[in-house]
């Protein structure tokens, strides 16, 4: 099947890069990570993409979603992707949704929450007022004690992209090393993002 976010060629590495911890000295908590993905694999390859959030309530927390944007950009940034620069049209325009779903109540501990980011990608639209068709659609969902979602986004955001474009038929469960370098490397984006929105 054809990933139209990137050369086919690149796919393999792609796929295999949540996994690049493992076997590889890299040690941590293995998270179990629900994936969710669907794409049409007819739409062109696309690079310039413009970030839209798909509920006003996101930008209520400053801190959390300048963390979240930076998660999400330096995940694209890692893959090819790159914003779209001023007065540029974006190939696709990615809406993302983040946030705590539903919750396990545990006999012995906390409850486990669900953490979630959804990405839905769609090109511009042709004609004001109205909106092109989904050629992608990815939900990522973990389930951890607590209920902040800063901690679960960097995950969140690394497995999203690695599946961004691609069609996983049915959803799937994943385990991914907390430490692994990709997941580090968009936790540190969205850190230095964070603590420059106090």
């Amino acid at each position: 099947m054809r990933n139209f976010l990137m050369p086919p060629k690149a796919l393999l590495s792609i796929l295999l890069l949540p996994f690049a911890g493992i076997g590889t000295g890299c040690t941590g908590v293995l998270h179990q990570v629900t994936v969710d993905a669907i794409n049409d694999p007819t739409a062109p390859v696309a690079f310039a993409y413009s970030l839209e959030p798909m509920r006003p309530a996101l930008l209520r927390d400053a801190r959390i979603h300048a963390f979240a944007v930076a998660c999400i950009q330096e995940a694209l940034a890692a893959r090819g992707l790159y914003r779209q620069a001023t007065g540029e049209r974006p190939d696709v325009i990615i809406e993302y949704d983040y946030g705590i779903g539903e919750s396990i109540p545990l006999t012995n501990s906390a409850p486990m929450m669900e953490k979630y980011l959804v990405l839905s990608a769609r090109p511009p639209s042709a004609t004001q007022g109205t909106r092109a068709d989904e050629v992608w659609n990815v939900r990522i969902s973990v389930h951890e004690a607590g209920a902040g979602i800063d901690r679960a986004l960097p995950l969140l955001a690394t497995v999203a992209i690695d599946y961004a474009g691609t069609d996983s038929v049915t959803e799937q469960i994943i385990a991914i090393p907390d430490r692994s370098p990709a997941i580090v490397q968009v936790r540190n984006a969205g850190t230095a993002a964070m603590e420059g929105a106090r």
